[in-house]
């Protein structure tokens, strides 16, 4: 696992809080006299988990890569994908994480999302540029794992996407041998409505199906390459040797510019307040959790709907 380290805002708690911060950094003086706790490191994907944006935002500006990978390959944003944390992989995106890495089995974002029935995350992906039909390990798309996870909504946004129902497995099993195996009647009839809105292959006379012909790739002349830019004569040179030239110094000496002195005022605190989520804030993100699944779901025992659909099956047939 990776760890980070944990964002601690260290206040007298007596005078702040997550619903009272101060309103100005200034105003926060604990740190000239309250000792400086000791540091916590904690795993990256546990605070992709919890949604803690703030160790997140600590880790990332002290250098650590945005798609770091966990022993089993998981990146922060498959993470979110699986636990169904829309604003952390909201603000991954943001920092320009990779939508189309794969994990050990080749497994992307895409393929997480689909497989946790995360609709909004699903549709999130595919806007950030998620291949649709990324094949995994065993050549399962994206379109298969949402029909394993019985959300028809994912699977119709998929199909609509321009997801392949057609494409085949490593076992050559396509997206209507599992819906048939998963037996969702909903699932069901999506899939095959789009298959049979597909075009049928034309039967040759002696019985066999005609090979599609591909369109001819007309020639194209090569672009004619222009002269080098400008800015290709100056490339041995360093924003060093620019400092040092004369011309430069000579405009810093007529506007006095030579030695600036920086003024800044920085508080005695080693890290600025941040921004905690208010408990509504908190609240307002619980019930729109709720939304999403349902009354009868509770976050403290959480399962997919792959998971519950065996757990279903298991208990019908103990």
């Amino acid at each position: 696992m990776f760890m980070i380290e944990k964002y601690n805002n260290y206040s007298d708690i007596r005078r702040f809080d997550h619903n009272n911060p101060p309103k100005h950094p200034l105003m926060d003086d604990s740190k000239w006299y309250m000792e400086k706790p000791d540091k916590v490191h904690v795993n990256i994907n546990q605070c992709v988990e919890i949604g803690d944006m703030e160790s997140l935002k600590l880790a990332f500006s002290q250098g650590v890569p945005v798609d770091v990978q966990d022993p089993f390959f998981k990146t922060p944003l498959m993470t979110a994908c699986t636990s169904g944390n829309y604003e952390v992989a909201q603000y991954l995106l943001s920092c320009k994480a990779d939508v189309n890495m794969c994990d050990q089995f080749f497994w992307t974002p895409l393929h997480h999302a689909a497989f946790a029935g995360q609709l909004d995350i699903v549709k999130l992906l595919v806007e950030a540029g998620a291949i649709i039909d990324s094949p995994g390990l065993c050549k399962d798309t994206p379109l298969m794992r949402a029909i394993e996870s019985s959300r028809p909504s994912c699977v119709d946004f998929l199909i609509k996407a321009g997801a392949n129902v057609s494409a085949q497995n490593k076992t050559g099993e396509n997206c209507l041998d599992i819906a048939t195996a998963f037996a969702d009647p909903r699932i069901i009839d999506l899939v095959k409505e789009k298959m049979d809105s597909l075009p049928k292959k034309k039967v040759a006379a002696n019985g066999k199906a005609d090979k599609a012909q591909k369109p001819k790739e007309k020639n194209v002349a090569p672009e004619s390459v222009g002269p080098a830019e400008t800015s290709t004569a100056t490339a041995g040179k360093t924003p060093q040797e620019y400092s040092n030239s004369i011309i430069l110094q000579n405009a810093r000496i007529t506007t006095g510019n030579t030695s600036l002195v920086d003024i800044t005022f920085v508080p005695k605190t080693s890290q600025v307040w941040g921004k905690p989520a208010t408990t509504s804030q908190l609240m307002g993100k619980t019930a729109r959790q709720k939304q999403l699944l349902s009354l009868e779901v509770d976050f403290d025992d959480f399962m997919t709907p792959f998971s519950q659909n065996i757990q279903r099956t298991t208990l019908g047939l103990a």
